[in-house]
């Protein structure tokens, strides 16, 4: 599959970036009590590590496919 770059621009410096980032998924945590077989209810699953980040849909289905976004928080200039 092809890598696609893509350049996304902030107001917010990376740090706050990514705590806002934070605050809108749920870690990608395996659970045996959730028909998505991850822990929470956000829509959106994922890491944060750094600056860096993997973001995934939660899935109710196994697809060893779906997409994942990484990516990196980085200040301009």
């Amino acid at each position: 599959m092809k890598k696609l770059d893509i350049v996304l621009h902030s107001d917010y410096p990376p740090t706050t970036s990514i705590a806002r980032l934070a605050g809108q998924i749920d870690l990608d945590e395996r659970t045996l009590f959730s028909f998505s077989g991850y822990k929470g209810k956000k829509p959106i699953l994922g890491r944060i590590a750094g600056n860096e980040f993997r973001l995934h849909k939660r899935r109710y289905w196994r697809n060893s496919f779906g997409p994942v976004l990484f990516g990196q928080m980085i200040a301009d200039g």
